[in-house]
C-alpha cells in the first residue's frame, strides 16, 4: 500500500491574515479558507456560509487521522467479514489518497 506523501504531524485549526481561517503543521501553513464577504442586510447568509466554511476548515484538518483509522479498518477487516465490494472500495480510497 502506498504511504501519504503529504504534510506528516498533527494538522491544526489556525488563523492566518485578517479574512483567512487556515490549517498548519509544525513546518508552517497548508491550506487557507477564506471567509465569506459580509454584506449590509445579509448576515443570515454570512453566518451560514461562515459555518461552512468552518465545518470545512474541520473536515480537511481531521484527513491524516482519518486516512489513518482507513488503514487500519483495511488491515484488520478479512474479505469473508465484510461484503467485498465495501472493502475493495476502502483499498480504492486509500490508494487515491496515497497516490
Amino acid at each position: 500500500m502506498s504511504e501519504f506523501k503529504g504534510s506528516k504531524g498533527e494538522w491544526k485549526l489556525a488563523f492566518a491574515e485578517e479574512n483567512k481561517l487556515a490549517i498548519r503543521t509544525s513546518q508552517g501553513i497548508l491550506m487557507k479558507f477564506w471567509k465569506p464577504d459580509k454584506y449590509p442586510g445579509q448576515d443570515e447568509r454570512y453566518e451560514s456560509e461562515l459555518q461552512e466554511t468552518k465545518a470545512n476548515q474541520i473536515l480537511c484538518s481531521k484527513a491524516p487521522e482519518m486516512l489513518e483509522m482507513l488503514k487500519r479498518c483495511e488491515a484488520r477487516i478479512e474479505p469473508k467479514d465484510i461484503h467485498i465490494s465495501l472493502l475493495n472500495d476502502l483499498r480504492q480510497l486509500i490508494k487515491e489518497a496515497t497516490e
